[in-house]
């Protein structure tokens, strides 16, 4: 079965079932998983486990719900010509925005499990500020063993 026929399967797993799931993704062999592991993000429901095994590139930022568990076994690299958008703390005086590899949906997220894995970004590719995993508002959560 091939990797986007899996992962449909899953997310329409997800979606007839009404109990917590696990969903497993393995990097798609192409120059940008964002796509992929934001497609699957958004199918997961409260509760569900996102295994994320392999080494992934991502181009483009990916922005995480709320009640689930992220454990990623294996790599996760920012790609030297990503687009990112900017993300960050923001109030009437401040804005600590910068270009983002990894925050929550808009609204802030909750119960979060983030765990696992190497995260790597090279800095050489960046002449402005940027931050790889940028939380503004994200709580009740647990981020361990990265």
């Amino acid at each position: 079965m091939n990797l986007k026929i899996r992962i449909l399967f899953a997310i329409s797993l997800l979606s007839i079932a009404n109990r917590v799931l696990s969903v497993e993704i393995v990097p798609s062999g192409t120059s940008d998983d964002a796509s992929l592991i934001q497609t699957t993000l958004d199918g997961l429901q409260d509760g569900d486990t996102l295994r994320l095994n392999g080494n992934f590139v991502f181009g483009k930022t990916i922005y995480l719900p709320s009640n689930f568990t992220w454990v990623l076994s294996g790599t996760l690299k920012l790609s030297a010509n990503a687009n990112l958008d900017k993300a960050g703390y923001v109030d009437s005086q401040v804005s600590a925005t910068r270009l983002t590899g990894i925050t929550e949906k808009k609204g802030g997220a909750t119960n979060i499990d983030m765990s696992g894995g190497i995260y790597y970004v090279n800095s050489a590719n960046y002449t402005k500020s940027m931050r790889f995993i940028n939380f503004a508002s994200v709580t009740h959560s647990k981020f361990h063993d990265m």
